[in-house]
């Protein structure tokens, strides 16, 4: 183990160090100074990166993840058999102990790690070149670490680095990938034709029974989706392929009918205001009937997206019931959710409420405004299309 890594280990247990220590092999004046416990654990992960078996246990780690953005709930990975690995090699890097290690990530609010560039993502092949930053809290990160113990100044509001990105960030909800590549041994974390976007449904009944269902491979008809809830083993199969036997949520009576998202495009949305990275966007309908969210994630911050055919709510309207339709940006802890509201021709600032009349009964658009910024010459952020057969 170098000098370097054993002094740089022993001032990330301790409170923190005042000395600027030189390591004449990297050639480099660090600065360490008294860190957040998130940059601690950044710092140890950029540490073990340098060992090339950590590294190739991470991409596949990555690779094998059904989430979104292949990203690895830290508490989980632990619980994996790589997690001993994961430990053991944050330990060997700083001069902790394994217990030390383990301590310091249960005092941290739940983490995220993953590569948020999917350009980074397609493109790494276990490389030592790359930074390592956490963000436990809603503040970005200023710095990163690299494997080598450099300090990289960092503003991911602004610019993606230029090195790949491995992020530690505070927990957000999941969905499973739709249309995921095969979980074999690859080269790279995510591979060209793996499926990006990630859904889950959501349905709490009026007595506030939840029921959360993840859609994988879901073809365009509604009708052949299968659905996999996570307390079923081997949901969804392991082996590739559209469609299944599973059929839709039985819908409720009076109301018979189906809501779908159809369309949605995003005009320069920002993710924890980093444009290149995905979105997460909640479709959360409520009614007399009961409480529904279609989530998904890795939605692009300028993009569009046509015939997506996506069931919201088991129920349809009624000329006596209408749906009140939210849109969220949502994030985990501790960052609000972002809602996004339709500003009407009456100057109305309201969630889109969807209602069958005699002459209305094709699908409805509605541009969408943050609910920050609700003056008449702020930007439109979302436009979203619904449509419902009953």
């Amino acid at each position: 183990m170098r000098n370097g890594l054993l002094l740089m280990g022993l001032c990330v247990i301790g409170a923190g160090c005042s000395e600027n220590p030189t390591d004449p092999s990297l050639g480099v004046v660090r600065t360490l100074g008294v860190r957040s416990d998130g940059d601690r654990l950044a710092e140890m992960v950029a540490g073990a990166m340098a060992e090339p078996e950590f590294r190739a246990m991470i991409l596949q780690a990555m690779r094998a993840s059904p989430f979104s953005e292949h990203a690895l709930p830290l508490r989980d990975l632990l619980a994996t058999p790589n997690g001993a690995g994961f430990v053991s090699g944050l330990a060997r890097a700083s001069g902790a102990t394994d217990g030390a290690v383990t301590a310091l990530i249960a005092s941290l609010p739940p983490l995220d790690f993953y590569v948020p560039a999917q350009a980074d993502r397609l493109s790494w092949t276990e490389g030592p070149s790359l930074i390592v930053a956490a963000m436990p809290t809603a503040t970005l990160p200023r710095v990163g670490y690299t494997p080598d113990g450099a300090q990289v100044p960092l503003d991911l509001a602004h610019a993606r680095p230029a090195k790949p990105l491995f992020y530690l960030q505070f927990a957000e909800h999941k969905a499973y990938r739709l249309e995921p590549q095969p979980t074999v041994a690859g080269a790279h974390i995510q591979d060209p034709e793996d499926g990006e976007l990630a859904m889950a449904f959501v349905h709490r009944s009026l007595e506030g029974q939840e029921t959360v269902i993840q859609l994988r491979d879901l073809p365009s008809g509604i009708q052949l989706a299968q659905y996999c809830p996570p307390d079923i083993p081997g949901c969804p199969p392991a082996d590739e392929g559209g469609g299944g036997s599973g059929g839709d949520p039985s819908p409720p009576q009076p109301g018979a009918g189906y809501t779908y998202l159809t369309s949605l495009q995003t005009f320069g949305e920002c993710d924890n205001g980093i444009c290149w990275e995905g979105n997460e966007f909640e479709f959360r309908a409520s009614s007399s009937y009961g409480y529904n969210v279609l989530r998904w994630e890795g939605v692009g911050s300028s993009s569009t997206y046509s015939n997506i055919q996506k069931l919201i709510a088991p129920y349809s309207p009624s000329a006596a019931v209408a749906i009140s339709m939210g849109l969220y940006e949502t994030d985990g802890w501790p960052n609000p959710d972002d809602h996004f509201m339709y500003v009407n021709a009456q100057g109305c600032v309201c969630d889109p409420r969807l209602q069958i009349t005699p002459v209305n009964t094709n699908a409805w658009t509605y541009p969408l405004k943050k609910s920050a910024s609700m003056g008449q010459n702020d930007p439109i952020k979302v436009s979203v299309t619904y449509w419902w057969n009953f």
